[in-house]
């Protein structure tokens, strides 16, 4: 696959504390929205409750970014976005929202749905995120264009 086409490759990612730790992060979706407010006052947000999903805040910002935070287990999701705007806000949840010792475990839909892992998110700057995940796209669309998934 062409490099560009994994640059601009958009899909879910979605992060969250490691299943051996679910709650490690202490999530609070009420400081979790504060954070995205005092950031971007324009942003949206809508708290919802189910007994099928339990809390959930949805959110947007930016030009057209948007996802869903839910504290039981402790995750966030970024919707039909490219690698480096999911490293962007993987960097925003190291510093506002995740306690500086918890890790951060990621996955995309693809590879979801076909309950491949989640894998841990390395430590870094804004290219070495990015890069942890491009390397992630590759893999799966490799393995997508193999037909072992």
């Amino acid at each position: 696959m062409p490099d560009t086409a994994v640059h601009e490759y958009r899909t879910l990612f979605m992060f969250g504390a490691p299943n051996a730790n679910p709650r490690s992060w202490g999530l609070s979706l009420d400081a979790f929205a504060d954070t995205l407010r005092s950031q971007d006052p324009d942003v949206f947000l809508n708290r919802d409750s189910s007994e099928i999903i339990g809390d959930e805040l949805t959110f947007g910002f930016g030009e057209d970014l948007e996802g869903f935070a839910q504290a039981d287990p402790d995750g966030t999701a970024l919707r039909d976005c490219t690698a480096e705007e999911a490293a962007e806000f993987a960097l925003w949840l190291r510093r506002y929202i995740v306690p500086e010792t918890a890790e951060i475990e990621f996955n995309i839909r693809p590879a979801a749905e076909v309950d491949l892992p989640n894998r841990l998110l390395p430590r870094g700057d804004a290219a070495t995120v990015k890069q942890a995940l491009l390397a992630y796209i590759e893999d799966v669309l490799a393995a997508q264009e193999r037909g072992d998934m």
